[in-house]
C-alpha cells in the first residue's frame, strides 16, 4: 500500500516531522537508532497525501525499510522523484543514493504541544476524506 519512499539523513522532515522515530518502540528492532552523524542513510515509506498530513500532526508513524550506506533504487518505468525540494521525472535505471557531505541545519528549539492542533487537523482531515476532497 506504499505510494511514497522517502531516503533521509536527518531527523525531520516537512517542517519538523520526525519519521524515523527513535523515541517510539517499533515492531522492527533490527535497525539503528537515527543519526545525522552516522553517515547512514534510513529509508520510509508512506502510504500518499492522507499518511502525510496524519504524521504532520502525530496521528500516524511512516513505515522503516532501510538503513544503509548506499540506497540504489531500480526503476523499471518513469516516476517523480524530489529531491531537497526539487521536482524531476526519473526515467528507467538505476538511481544511487549515498552520503555526500555535512552541512549545519537549523531545527526547532523546542516541540511544542501539538494536542489540541492534532485533534482539529484530524477532524479536517477526516471530513475532507468524507467529502471526497481527498
Amino acid at each position: 500500500d506504499s505510494e511514497g519512499l522517502i531516503v533521509l539523513n536527518i531527523g525531520s522532515y516537512m517542517g519538523g516531522v520526525d519519521l524515523w522515530q527513535n523515541d517510539y518502540e517499533h515492531d522492527d528492532d533490527n535497525f539503528s537508532i537515527q543519526s545525522m552523524h552516522d553517515k547512514t542513510l534510513e529509508v520510509v515509506c508512506v502510504r500518499g497525501a492522507w499518511h502525510l498530513g496524519k504524521l504532520q500532526v502525530g496521528l500516524s508513524q511512516a513505515r522503516r525499510l532501510a538503513q544503509g550506506n548506499v540506497v540504489r533504487i531500480h526503476v523499471s518505468s518513469p516516476f517523480p522523484v524530489q529531491i531537497d525540494g526539487e521536482p524531476f521525472i526519473q526515467q528507467p535505471g538505476s538511481l544511487e543514493i549515498t552520503h555526500h557531505g555535512q552541512v549545519f541545519m537549523l531545527r526547532r528549539a523546542s516541540d511544542e504541544p501539538r494536542g489540541h492542533a492534532a485533534a482539529i487537523m484530524n477532524e479536517v482531515l477526516l471530513d475532507a476524506e468524507c467529502k471526497g476532497v481527498i
